[in-house]
């Protein structure tokens, strides 16, 4: 899944203009928010390989504006990357 500002439309919720969403096996198979700033954010599932991911999307790249749009990048990950 591929977002950015200019295919969301109004209220993105991200600090960061665009993020891409993957699943690895640095959070368990889980899956992991990539942003525009180079970094990768953590979405569902636990870190596994330290220094892969810098931190919980939902505290350092979410916003706070759309807490619906965050539940459904959960929900989005969860479907894209179910645990095993």
């Amino acid at each position: 899944m591929i977002a950015t500002r200019e295919t969301w439309g109004d209220g993105w919720p991200w600090k960061t203009s665009d993020v891409v969403m993957a699943c690895s096996d640095a959070v368990n198979g889980g899956a992991y928010l990539s942003a525009a700033d180079g970094r990768n954010y953590l979405l569902t599932g636990t870190i596994a390989r330290p220094g892969f991911i810098v931190g919980n999307a939902g505290v350092m790249l979410w916003d706070l504006k759309d807490a619906d749009a965050y539940g459904r990048w959960v929900e989005a990950g969860e479907k894209l990357c179910p645990l095993a």
